[in-house]
């Protein structure tokens, strides 16, 4: 049975808005002055700001690689974008502030793959209508769930009954930063997830065994990966884990050291990542986060074709 799809938000931000009224005789800050900085925005202004700051941030990155820009588009489907993600909750302006912020700094740098989707995301998402259960209880979408000091959160999917029996469930998790041997993870689906897992990629030399659901060693270079999959620094080869290519050397896709890429599907050479603008045919040949659109490489993942000139459907 195919488990449901629970994709990571690839937009900066989907809320719910509410009403919110100024007090008597103060003056309620517009959008403009919230998007300049000066004020946090209020709840009623804050889908107007987050258009235009995530919109001007955005100029840069397209404009760098000779993307098509169009800034009225660009805010209108941003706004359009962000849809009622929250029926209740607290708004918190402080946190909506500094979720501007963060476009701000981050953005204009041009760079950046899904460690800054998922920055914006708790940033502009979580923490501006913040959940309020806890790991090990029920949720439906990741807002849900509150934020944590200790690692990320999420609503993620479990199987009741066994993998060919039960229902699928769903529940505030939260995935520790750390790992060591023997420590709970996410592989299998099929149990009731622990409330706290870890993030066995963090661990040097572990992964994340399906059959015990917990942190375990992986292959060395040089020894067998026919059931067990090799560590970071090597990929499997005719059943044996070898070290992975350095720059300059003929490769295999998959095979390449950490930070290169292999410029053929088959006997190709390990290379350095092409900058902004530069002609590619795949995201794993462009730098920084960058995705291959319109046959160049994007400045970071957020600032595709598609996205500068506001295509629908995004």
């Amino acid at each position: 049975m195919m488990r449901p799809s629970s994709s990571l938000l690839a937009t900066v931000i989907v809320l719910g808005l509410g009403c919110s009224g100024s007090a008597a005789g103060t003056k309620e800050p517009d959008a403009g002055e919230a998007a300049a900085g000066t004020q946090a925005p209020t709840e009623s202004n804050f889908v107007a700001t987050a258009a235009q700051v995530y919109c001007e941030s955005l100029r840069p990155c397209c404009e760098r690689v000779g993307y098509t820009y169009d800034v009225a588009g660009c805010q209108a489907v941003e706004r359009d974008r962000l849809a009622p993600y929250h029926a209740t909750g607290t708004y918190d302006a402080q946190a909506a502030k500094k979720c501007l912020e963060l476009m701000r700094a981050r953005l204009p740098a041009c760079s950046g793959g899904l460690e800054l989707q998922r920055a914006l995301s708790d940033a502009c998402e979580l923490a501006i209508y913040p959940g309020t259960r806890q790991p090990g209880e029920a949720c439906d979408v990741r807002s849900d769930c509150a934020l944590s000091t200790e690692g990320s959160v999420d609503c993620l999917y479990f199987k009741t009954g066994g993998a060919d029996a039960g229902s699928w469930e769903r529940q505030c998790t939260l995935t520790k930063p750390t790992a060591a041997l023997g420590d709970p993870c996410n592989a299998s689906d099929s149990v009731k997830l622990p409330a706290v897992i870890s993030d066995c990629a963090s661990g040097a030399g572990l992964y994340c065994s399906s059959t015990t659901d917990t942190c375990q060693l992986a292959a060395k270079v040089g020894e067998a990966c026919t059931a067990l999959p090799c560590v970071a620094e090597a990929y499997c080869k005719a059943g044996v884990c070898s070290a992975r290519h350095a720059s300059g050397e003929t490769c295999d896709d998959g095979s390449c050291a950490s930070g290169l890429y292999c410029t053929l599907p088959s006997g190709g050479t390990c290379a350095v990542p092409k900058p902004p603008g530069a002609a590619c045919a795949h995201a794993a040949e462009c730098a920084n986060g960058g995705q291959c659109s319109q046959n160049k490489c994007s400045a970071g993942a957020l600032a595709t074709a598609d996205a500068c000139r506001s295509a629908p459907g995004l």
